[in-house]
């Protein structure tokens, strides 16, 4: 999608962000308290937060705005949501790893609570006519731990689950965010789920790393306790899914 009579576009990045790239210097943002909330094009068209917009026909409610500089270009990111700590943390209790889940293309999110499921993981996913995303859903409904989908709106598809017999105690220990206690078994199952190294910051955070205390030691300006986790504990209400937040 292309403003009209400008050299600004949009191009989708995932099921849950747009990125505004081309003649960007020409795009007036507007801060509060040094929060983005929205974007003033040069036609007079103006993206603010809460707002929802269609790329390619496809909705997407604006959340979050980030602006980002890659190769000394300004881009700036229109984001549905971040990242949920269910979908770093929770996700890879089901298997597979972040091809087979569609994790970078097709998945919104991932949370531990809908309005009538507690103690659950629930797959929000952007829906597609694709053969191989809808031979996936019907892989799902196959799941031994699957209990229930639904379609909270025609372009989204929710798929929910009951925790795997195995995984409880991890599961437990994440609602607490006592990250370093999962068992070692799975935390080496999250890093290879979202292939990240060892000695990278999630490798850091679930073997807590003494350099990473450091490092939050000198950006607080405090000396954390010790045993402290070094990741902050999930917000219960940000892990619920909310779909006043997401349509």
């Amino acid at each position: 999608m292309t403003v009209n009579g400008t050299n600004i576009s949009f191009q989708p990045l995932s099921a849950t962000s747009v990125r505004v790239q081309g003649n960007t210097e020409d795009i007036i943002p507007s801060y509060f308290k040094d929060e983005l909330l929205s974007l003033e094009f040069p036609t007079g068209k103006k993206i603010s937060i809460g707002e929802t917009i269609k790329i390619k026909k496809i909705p997407y409610k604006i959340n979050i705005i980030d602006s980002i500089i890659i190769d000394d270009e300004l881009f700036y990111d229109l984001k549905v949501a971040s990242p949920t700590k269910s979908s770093l943390f929770i996700l890879p209790m089901l298997g597979g790893n972040r091809t087979l889940l569609f994790y970078d293309s097709l998945l919104v999110n991932t949370f531990i609570e809908t309005n009538e499921d507690e103690d659950c993981i629930a797959l929000l996913y952007r829906k597609s006519t694709k053969k191989v995303f809808k031979e996936f859903c019907e892989l799902l409904l196959e799941t031994k731990s699957f209990k229930r989908t639904y379609e909270p709106t025609k372009y989204h598809v929710i798929f929910i689950f009951n925790i795997p017999y195995k995984q409880k105690f991890n599961y437990k220990i994440f609602k607490k965010g006592q990250y370093s206690k999962f068992k070692d078994e799975y935390k080496l199952k999250i890093l290879d789920f979202h292939r990240w190294d060892i000695d990278g910051p999630m490798g850091q955070i679930l073997f807590k790393s003494s350099e990473r205390k450091k490092q939050l030691e000198e950006r607080l300006d405090a000396i954390l306790p010790e045993g402290s986790e070094l990741y902050s504990i999930m917000n219960k209400k940000e892990e619920t899914f909310n779909e006043n937040y997401y349509f």
